[in-house]
């Protein structure tokens, strides 16, 4: 299984502005083996199956769960942003992201306007 299972109690679900839910569960303590597994899915797409107790094989979903749904293009974009600024610059910091986002999006919207203004020409 590519993933985890854990005891938890739900303990609260809040409504997001688009729509969503936000949920909070308790487990039990963890290990640290268990921690650095649930750690490795933090902002990984995926099912939540939680029953009261007994789960039975047919409650699994057979497909997988729809990975780009989750953000929306903008998101998307500043994330892909954000691999290759790591990239390019291993050992730097959240900080220096938003200067670098900041400047890659002004020169995405410097080439869409010099797009615009080649149909403007005619």
């Amino acid at each position: 299984m590519n993933g985890y299972t854990i005891a938890a109690q739900n303990v609260g679900a809040a409504f997001t502005q688009d729509g969503c839910m936000l949920l909070r569960f308790h487990t039990k303590k963890c290990s640290v083996e268990e921690k650095v597994k649930i750690s490795e899915f933090v902002s990984s797409a995926g099912w939540l199956l939680f029953a009261a107790n007994e789960i039975k094989d047919e409650d699994i979903p057979d497909e997988n769960a729809p990975k780009d749904e989750w953000k929306t293009p903008s998101q998307r974009l500043r994330g892909v942003l954000y691999v290759l600024f790591k990239k390019e610059n291993p050992n730097a910091g959240g900080d220096e992201f938003n200067a670098y986002y900041t400047k890659r999006l002004e020169k995405i919207i410097e080439q869409i306007k010099e797009k615009i203004s080649k149909y403007e020409e005619f």
